[in-house]
């Protein structure tokens, strides 16, 4: 019976500064919680995204002088934007994941 290894070293190479982190080499121990925790802040940035955009919506309905409408709709896109990309990510991680379950 073979061994299953869960401890994966991995070495990230980022060579650009939009990039997750700063440029050079970067060494992760646990993929596994590195990954989860992308995904916990990629939902965390969303809901902040949400919420800022409902705000400014409120904003709008209250007091409309203050707010500017295009303010208010490139809020809500950048809110849609983030859902759907999270979104995405997360199926294709489930598809992913029963591809591997279904390899034999």
């Amino acid at each position: 019976m073979s061994e299953v290894f869960r401890s994966y070293d991995v070495v990230i190479r980022v060579t650009n500064e939009k990039h997750i982190a700063f440029p050079g080499e970067h060494r992760v121990k646990n993929v596994e919680q590195s990954f989860g925790e992308l995904l916990l802040r990629a939902i965390d940035d969303v809901n902040r995204k949400e919420l800022e955009a409902k705000s400014l919506q409120e904003m709008a309905v209250v007091s409309p002088e203050e707010v500017n409408v295009h303010e208010v709709i490139i809020a809500e896109e950048e809110a849609r934007l983030s859902l759907l990309f999270v979104k995405t990510v997360i199926e294709k991680g489930i598809t992913a994941w029963r591809d591997l379950l279904n390899l034999r």
